[in-house]
């Protein structure tokens, strides 16, 4: 059985909650990704930061990047699998959740790797016979939504800021978006 050690990136730039969101958007474009895990001061991992995270806090927060921080736009609610993990099931952890990209921590909650949906696609192929692995991997895949057997016609809705009353039946990692 492999196991996600095998597969995973070891190399993975990472980002401080005090930093600002201009080393966001520099790394991501430097190293053409979309994804960033947010490492303590102790090195654990304590979040993950997308650029749509990032775009969407400063927008709605009025700022720029040198003036928002990514502990305002990182989201802390998180999903990991251990080295030691086989790849069927940091798979359907991924498919479960609707993640691209998963963090591997060790027993210290610290970041040693991360698996992606480009690492599956590079262990498919040598899976061979291994159908739970494959199947696995077409999960992770399978469109979000409808059954992915037409285009899908989406419909834009009107969105509304929320006043100071509905503030509180924002979603928590939301509310720090807001001003």
């Amino acid at each position: 059985m492999q196991h996600v050690s095998e597969w995973m990136k070891k190399d993975v730039a990472c980002v401080r909650p005090w930093d600002d969101l201009s080393r966001v958007a520099q790394l991501c474009w430097e190293r053409d990704i979309g994804w960033l895990p947010v490492l303590d001061g102790e090195e654990r991992l304590v979040g993950v930061v997308t650029d749509r995270d990032a775009l969407l806090t400063m927008h709605f927060r009025g700022q720029g990047p040198s003036e928002s921080r990514v502990e305002h736009a990182m989201s802390r609610e998180l999903k990991s699998v251990m080295p030691q993990t086989s790849l069927p099931a940091a798979l359907e952890v991924m498919a479960r959740n609707g993640l691209r990209r998963l963090p591997v921590i060790d027993a210290q909650q610290k970041l040693v790797g991360v698996f992606t949906m480009a690492d599956a696609a590079r262990v498919a192929p040598k899976a061979g016979a291994d159908d739970e692995l494959v199947e696995a991997v077409r999960e992770v895949l399978k469109p979000r939504a409808g059954d992915g057997a037409g285009p899908q016609v989406l419909q834009p809705k009107a969105r509304v800021a929320p006043s100071k009353g509905d503030y509180a039946k924002v979603e928590p990692r939301m509310r720090t978006l807001l001003p």
